[in-house]
């Protein structure tokens, strides 16, 4: 016997989306579902195989400067959203939301252009 599970849209977490940022500003990625979860980030800096820890569902990674963060009350909830407060040229790559209790990961690009560029 073979079950299959369906999971509406509205079941999903809220997907980080590819976005583009300008340097020296301020971006979110979001990320929640509708049920309480640890909610972890991880980040796979451009040109890279290697990932890195940015949140691991108790504490931000060691390679994680102060100007990244998430809301720690909330990441065990139903949202953990990422901010960088001054995006820099170096964060840009691949960030995944992972959503520990259901094993959903979800990845958004993250392309950073100079102030230089506009």
């Amino acid at each position: 016997m073979i079950f299959i599970i369906m999971i509406s849209a509205t079941d999903e977490v809220l997907h980080p989306t590819n976005t583009i940022a300008v340097a020296g500003h301020k971006m979110t990625l979001p990320c929640s579902s509708r049920f309480d979860n640890e909610s972890r980030w991880d980040f796979y800096p451009r040109n890279s195989v290697s990932p890195f820890s940015v949140y691991n569902g108790d504490r931000l990674g060691d390679n994680i400067g102060r100007r990244v963060g998430v809301d720690f009350d909330s990441c065990s909830l139903k949202t953990c959203n990422l901010t960088i407060e001054s995006v820099q040229l170096r964060d840009s790559g691949y960030y995944i939301c992972f959503e520990a209790s259901r094993g959903v990961r979800i990845a958004a690009s993250l392309i950073v252009l100079s102030r230089l560029l506009l």
